[in-house]
Parts: structure tokens; C-alpha cells; sequence
């Protein structure tokens, strides 16, 4: 499933640890933005996330959209603040089983 926002979303394998990696990035054209703007498409991304995730029945790719809301509502305070680079990438270590490789395959 795909899902259009402001974020370049993949799964990596972590040759090193052997670990699964989420990795998120910011679009381009999301990193042009002004920082009120950020704000507006960041918040709703979060909500239309909300609204997709409420319709979907049960399985690894609604579990999947839940994590990344999750980890979207988790950032939002530190884009208010303008405390992330919008360059880097951002990395979370996957556990063992995660629903989310379903979900991504075609990010």
C-alpha cells in the first residue's frame, strides 16, 4: 500500500547488526517548504493517516500505517520547533516480525 505524504519511507537490511532499519527521509519538495507550511502538510498527513487507517480492516498493512502515524505525531513537536535537519535521515531499528516490510514493498 501506498501512502503519499511528505516522507520517503524504506526498510533496510542492516548487513552489521543484522537488524531491520526503518529509514525515513523528507521529500524535496517537502524540505522547500516554508516552516508554517511544513507544519500544515505535516499535520495533515498525520490526520489523513487517521482517516486511511480507520477504513482498513485488520492485518500488517493497518498495523503498519499505525506505526508510521505513530512515529509521524512523535516528530511533529520537534518540526514545530524546527529542531530536525530535514536532510538526514532518521532511523528506527526494526524488531523481528515488524508488519511494516508488507506495507512498504512498494514505498
Amino acid at each position: 500500500m501506498e501512502i503519499d505524504g511528505p516522507l520517503s519511507i524504506s526498510i533496510v537490511d542492516n548487513d552489521t547488526t543484522g537488524a531491520r532499519e526503518l529509514q525515513l527521509n523528507f521529500k524535496a519538495d517537502f524540505r522547500a517548504l516554508d516552516h508554517e507550511m511544513r507544519l500544515v502538510m505535516f499535520q495533515k498527513y498525520i490526520s489523513d493517516l487517521g482517516k486511511r487507517i480507520s477504513l482498513t480492516e485488520e492485518g500488517p498493512d493497518r498495523q503498519g500505517m499505525l506505526t508510521i502515524q505513530q512515529l509521524a505525531e512523535q516528530l511533529l513537536p520537534y518540526l514545530s520547533s524546527d529542531e530536525i535537519p530535514l536532510e538526514e535521515t532518521i532511523v528506527v531499528e526494526l524488531q523481528t516480525g515488524s508488519p511494516l516490510g508488507g506495507l512498504l514493498q512498494g514505498l
